[in-house]
């Protein structure tokens, strides 16, 4: 439960201490550090300028091996050389690099990473072992994992963009929750051309340690979130998906857009999550217990 009531001598009997919600370093950190390797760099440079033109006030940091600066800001080669702790990184490298990266976040008690580049499950068994890597050590060391493979978070009442996408984002009572950046790039896209707002953006690539039923959970409980949509692909951990999913709905109004609902649609899916997406009639079932 995310608030605690307690009574206290000379306190009123209802005090309250809300606690705060394991995603908040996802979602409105106090610091960022912006990690990439050169085949990445240019994914790097859209963060940073993302970040500067959301208005983003916390401090920003740059690790890039190699390179001197990264859109314009002094980048050093290594995170031990940030010489403060982080709250969140932000990764776009090699996926052969990832798991020492996400280590050097461990040792540097960073809070949260989103891994943005791709190279994981989507690759078969090689990049299916890494993504199991990175999962590991992200628990091992207490970081709350988002991605690979996605877009990033966009949070517009905090003035935080910590994303790739380059459409502008407006602050909405809407909240967009999905597995594919293709999908998040194709809404924001619309929202942009039409004056629609969002009161946040997660896109949650292949979702290996922080799941659509965690995001749901942080956003039933987000007062600046009136509804979600949300984009599901598969489900990797039913159970916390619709304790997440039955807590949101008992709140405000969600809408599920599921792919692969007909052959031709999950031979489509298929294409880059090389997982299976599971029974829809099993799908519809779960949604209409929720």
């Amino acid at each position: 439960c995310p608030v605690s009531f307690i009574g206290w001598a000379g306190w009123p009997d209802t005090a309250c201490i809300m606690r705060k919600h394991y995603l908040e370093s996802v979602f409105a950190p106090s610091s960022v550090v912006v990690i990439c390797d050169g085949e990445y760099r240019g994914i790097g440079e859209q963060v940073i300028d993302n970040l500067r033109q959301a208005g983003y006030a916390g401090d920003v940091h740059a690790v890039a091996p190699g390179s001197a600066d990264l859109a314009g800001m002094p980048a050093r080669a290594r995170l031990a050389e940030v010489g403060q702790t982080v709250e969140l990184a932000i990764i776009a490298s090699r996926a052969e690099l990832q798991p020492g990266l996400l280590r050097q976040c461990g040792e540097c008690k960073i809070s949260a990473a989103i891994v943005l580049s791709g190279g994981f499950s989507e690759t078969q068994e090689k990049g299916l072992s890494l993504q199991n890597e990175l999962v590991e050590i992200a628990r091992a060391c207490d970081i709350a994992l988002v991605g690979p493979r996605c877009l990033g978070i966009i949070r517009p009442v905090n003035k935080f963009n910590a994303s790739s996408a380059r459409s502008p984002v407006a602050a909405g009572q809407v909240a967009l929750v999905t597995q594919s950046g293709a999908f998040c790039s194709a809404i924001l896209d619309w929202a942009d051309a039409n004056g629609f707002g969002f009161s946040a953006v997660a896109s949650l690539g292949a979702t290996s340690d922080v799941k659509l039923g965690d995001v749901l959970d942080y956003l039933a409980q987000d007062p600046h979130t009136r509804s979600i949509l949300l984009y599901v692909e598969r489900i990797t951990n039913a159970r916390l998906f619709l304790s997440g999913l039955r807590a949101a709905a008992r709140l405000k109004p969600v809408v599920v857009i599921k792919s692969g609902r007909n052959e031709s649609g999950e031979r489509a899916a298929l294409g880059h999550i090389h997982t299976p997406l599971g029974s829809d009639e099993v799908f519809d079932a779960a949604i209409r217990r929720a």
